[in-house]
């Protein structure tokens, strides 16, 4: 078993990834694939890393619970904007309502 699969082994064990389809995303995109050559090592640790010109990628507990949260449909595409520590998630319901809900980290908008 591979570093990436632990990682989803261990959201899931801990109750934070639930939904079948966002847990094959997770398997099938690998983390390590997004941080620097030199912190690879710590690619699978539920830590944010730091990436590149001062940015961080999010402890993978945090996207997973907002993905969770999100609870997103095969055809939503999500844009994520991180907007100085602050997140919103931006949301249009069935009746053409927007939701807009805070997370710490990420913006997220479907473009619905």
């Amino acid at each position: 078993m591979n570093g990436n699969q632990k990682l989803v082994n261990y959201l899931r064990d801990i109750g934070v990834l639930k939904t079948p389809e966002i847990i094959s995303a997770f398997e099938e995109v690998d983390r390590a694939d997004f941080v620097k050559l030199q912190d690879r090592e710590y690619a699978y640790e539920n830590a944010p890393l730091s990436i590149r010109y001062g940015q961080t990628i999010s402890q993978p507990l945090t996207v997973a619970f907002m993905l969770e949260k999100l609870k997103p449909k095969e055809s939503d595409e999500i844009l994520v904007l991180p907007i100085r520590n602050s997140v919103f998630r931006i949301r249009k319901n069935l009746q053409g309502n927007v939701d807009r809900e805070e997370f710490p980290g990420f913006v997220f908008v479907p473009l619905i």
